[in-house]
Parts: structure tokens; C-alpha cells; sequence
């Protein structure tokens, strides 16, 4: 009966490894995605998976983060919706509006790094200011305080009032009507119902919910058009551009004068941890006019995905939407790393192997974890035989095991590490 038992503990093992060993040969991706002419459409890509999801940008105006504690709201600043504030009154206003001068008033755009700063934020203040709201601390509601003029995608305006979120619902009340006061009409949108993804579209032409955006699980990048500051004379303009966008929880560095095809010393670099527009747009360069586009030298990034694997990212072209496809052409490199979660979706340990592939002799694996425990380090050749075994002390935070000194033939082979109860499996390549 042992004998069996340690056979089939041994094919598990070998299923794993060959398994593991397969995505392996799958390290290096040249892959490409198409925006349209235009840029028309959004597309979401993983890093794992390639591309998730091709969305039209047109068939919506605002969108609302679903995070019972947060208060963004976004406007599609990438096909032309434009927000401003009315300055002529507070919400008693709302029948007798006047837009005398509507051009001449400050537009309002989401903030160019930061998911939970939409456009509606941007006046915010300190705590209860919420820019389109203050925080009530009885009921924990958030009630509007003005109301906005709003063009839309398709260049007509309205004048829009977010009327409150109730907090503990999850849900927004929300008004909006022609500027004459015609087509008045209340929503009440159920955040709850769109919980797995980041953001809830609304088209307030169409009055319709307009469910677009993957799980938030799903995607990495965002290929898309978005307002940023753009220089065209001495001084910087809000002007749509194309570019890149991260996932909350993806975490970029971004380095300059290294060869893009071959440099991977990522846990050199610093990764930032709170800007989703690390990569953004100046990845390529652009002259004469109409511009022809180049890609920027010696320009790399090192992604932390959504499962905290380490990818090498460079762009080798780029075809522009106002003369072409949209299409954005680039490599990528997985170079190893996961993540253990809780039930929460919280990351609770991180390994990572570096450099992977390794030479004999220069070997580092790193975890992170939010406690203190023993590690158990278990490698295991492509056998499912062991061929190293130790366990380490392990302060909270970041520690690095340096296995230099332990001697490995060229191969693949699979790290354990035990952390409590907690367990985490990554392949390796000595070379």
C-alpha cells in the first residue's frame, strides 16, 4: 500500500512539473493588439491570457467605480466628453440654469494617476469634501453639494446632478436632463450587481448601464484614449492622447538606457505602486505632420500583473489610428514570480526567482509576506526528486535566500516554500 501511495505522489509531482515546465517554453510573447482608426476601441490585455477584451469607447459618458468605499466617478475623456462644474448656483439651481459663457469655464478631467481621483473629485477638498459630494458622518452617505453641465460623446450637452451615493447600499442616485430642463429623468444605479469588475459604464444618451470592463482579475493593461497634459507651445494643454493604463493592483517600473531584449535585473529597479500611467504614452515618439511614430530607445518596463508574476514589457511598433490600425506591437518575457491570497483577495506571500533563467551559482529567491514564520525550502528536480532542503527564519516584510553555494546541473526545477500554512510552487532554470 506505501508503494502505491508513493508512486502516485511521485506522478502528481511529475504532472506538476511538466506541467509548470510546459507554460515555461511559453517565457518569451510577441504579440500586437488593434485599436481601430481613431483608436476607437479600448482593448484590455492580460499578460498571461493576451488580449480579454475589445470594447467600442463611444457607447459611454461616465463611469462609476463599484467599491462600496469609494467615491469615484469618471468621465470618458477619450471621446470627447467634457465635464465642468456649474458655477451659478448650487443644486437649487438645477431648474433655472444658465450657460452664458459655458466655454470659457474650467473643464474637468479624472486625474492622470490615480483610479479613485475621476473628474467629478477633481475640486475635492480635505474630509467630508468629496469634490461632487460631502460625506455625511450620521448616515455615511455621500450628498451632493452642486451639479455639472456635461458634453457627451456625441457633442450634446446636458446638465447632470450625482444626488447622493448611499453608502451602505452601494448604490448612486443620479439626475440628468436636456439643458432646457426637457428629458428629466432620476437613475439609481446598484453598484452591487457589477461587484467583480472595477467600474460600471453609464451612457446618459442611451440612459442604459453599459457593462463593459472585465473582472478586475481579468486584465492587466488598458489600451485606450485618455486627457492628459500635452505641450503645444510654453505651456501644457489637455489634449487626448493614446496610451497605456494599468489595473489597480499592477505595479510598473520603468526603466531607460538598458537593452530591452536582454536586460531583466528587475528587483534593481523601483516599482510604483500607486500611478496607473507608469507607461502611459512616451514609449514612442513622434515627428513631422501628420506625425510618423518611432519607438523610444533603450525604453523597457517590469509589470507586477494582478497574480504579482514579473513580466519584461518593450514596444517594437506602432501604427497610428488617425492613419491606420491603432496597433500597438510589443514583446513580453514572463520572468517569474506568484502570489498566495486569502479569502479576501488580499496578497498574504510573494515569490520570486531571480535572475530566471540562472547560472550555476547565482541563484536568489526572494518572499515576501505580511508575517512572521519559519520558511521551509524544499527543490525538486524534473523527477520529482529532492535536491535541496532547509528552512529559514523569516522576518515580516521582504527576505531574500541567496543559493549560491548550492550546486545544480543545468535544468528546470521547482522551488516549495512553506510558509505556515501557506505553500507556493515556482519553476526555476539553471543554465
Amino acid at each position: 500500500m506505501r508503494k502505491m501511495i508513493f508512486s502516485l505522489s511521485i506522478t502528481f509531482l511529475f504532472f506538476l512539473f511538466t506541467s509548470t515546465f510546459s507554460k515555461a517554453n511559453s517565457l518569451y510573447k510577441g504579440d500586437s493588439i488593434e485599436m481601430g482608426a481613431d483608436y476607437a476601441n479600448d482593448v484590455y490585455y492580460s499578460l498571461s491570457q493576451g488580449e480579454v477584451a475589445k470594447e467600442d469607447r463611444f457607447t459611454w459618458d461616465i463611469a462609476f467605480r463599484t467599491n462600496i468605499m469609494s467615491s469615484s466617478i469618471l468621465i470618458n475623456g477619450g471621446s470627447g466628453v467634457m465635464l465642468y462644474t456649474y458655477p451659478n448656483g448650487d443644486t437649487s439651481s438645477w431648474m433655472t440654469v444658465d450657460t452664458s459663457g459655458l466655454f470659457g469655464w474650467k473643464a474637468m478631467n479624472n486625474h492622470i494617476k490615480d483610479w479613485e481621483l475621476g473628474a467629478f473629485s477633481a475640486y475635492a477638498g480635505i474630509h467630508p469634501d468629496y469634490g461632487w459630494a460631502n460625506y455625511n458622518s450620521t448616515t455615511h452617505n455621500l450628498i451632493a453639494d452642486s451639479f455639472f453641465i456635461i458634453q457627451l460623446a456625441d457633442q450634446s450637452f446636458r446638465k447632470l446632478w450625482i444626488i447622493k451615493k448611499e453608502s451602505s447600499k452601494n448604490k448612486y442616485h443620479f439626475r440628468y436632463a436636456m439643458l432646457d430642463g426637457s428629458m428629466d429623468a432620476v437613475f439609481v444605479l446598484d453598484c452591487n450587481n457589477y461587484i467583480t469588475k472595477d467600474f460600471v459604464a453609464f451612457s446618459i444618451s442611451d440612459e442604459a448601464v453599459n457593462d463593459r470592463q472585465p473582472a478586475k482579475t481579468d486584465w492587466d493593461l488598458l489600451f485606450t484614449k485618455y486627457v492628459d497634459k500635452v505641450f503645444m507651445g510654453p505651456s501644457p494643454v489637455d489634449y487626448p492622447v493614446m496610451g497605456i493604463l494599468t489595473n489597480q493592483g499592477v505595479h510598473v517600473a520603468r526603466v531607460s538606457g538598458q537593452e530591452e531584449s536582454t536586460y531583466e535585473d528587475y528587483m534593481l529597479e523601483e516599482f510604483d505602486s500607486t500611478s496607473k500611467s507608469v507607461i502611459g504614452r512616451d514609449w514612442k515618439k513622434s515627428a513631422g505632420m501628420p506625425p510618423t511614430f518611432s519607438m523610444v530607445d533603450s525604453l523597457l518596463y517590469f509589470v507586477s500583473d494582478v497574480n504579482g508574476a514579473i513580466y519584461r514589457l518593450y514596444f517594437t511598433d506602432f501604427v497610428s489610428g488617425s492613419t491606420g490600425l491603432g496597433k500597438v506591437v510589443f514583446n513580453t518575457k514572463n520572468l517569474g514570480g506568484t502570489s498566495v491570497y486569502d479569502t479576501e483577495g488580499i496578497k498574504q506571500a510573494e515569490l520570486l526567482i531571480y535572475p530566471n533563467p540562472a547560472s550555476a551559482g547565482n541563484l536568489n529567491l526572494v518572499l515576501h509576506s505580511k508575517e512572521n514564520a519559519d520558511i521551509k525550502l524544499d527543490l525538486f528536480d524534473m523527477l520529482g526528486q529532492t535536491v535541496y532542503s532547509n528552512t529559514f527564519e523569516k522576518n515580516e516584510g521582504l527576505s531574500t535566500i541567496k543559493l549560491n553555494s548550492v550546486s545544480l546541473e543545468k535544468g528546470s526545477y521547482i522551488a516549495r516554500i512553506q510558509l505556515n500554512d501557506q505553500i507556493i510552487v515556482q519553476q526555476f532554470i539553471i543554465q
